[in-house]
């Protein structure tokens, strides 16, 4: 009985599983955009390149490989290990 519920199973699920995947891919691009949009905003603003958390400049390794990057290192650490969020110093 059972199996014929999976009668069909299959058909058409690849297309909706691009589709899927391109959405998803779309949505993450347009998120990276607008995080490059900031950081071209921040550039103008004399902004770029500090931390949003501690205020600190970000190392130009770091921005090097992830240009729209808001955190120094050792505040996007601090944050993966769960430590309070604190003001920012200025």
């Amino acid at each position: 009985m059972w199996k014929k519920n999976l009668k069909g199973l299959g058909q058409g699920a690849p297309a909706v599983t691009r589709w899927e995947l391109n959405r998803a891919m779309l949505q993450r691009l347009k998120k990276r955009a607008a995080r490059i949009e900031q950081a071209l905003a921040e550039f103008n603003e004399a902004t770029y390149g500090v931390c949003t958390r501690c205020g600190k400049p970000i190392h130009p390794d770091r921005l090097a490989v992830l240009s729209d990057a808001e955190l120094c290192i050792r505040c996007a650490r601090a944050i993966e290990r769960g430590e309070p969020v604190l003001e920012v110093s200025g």
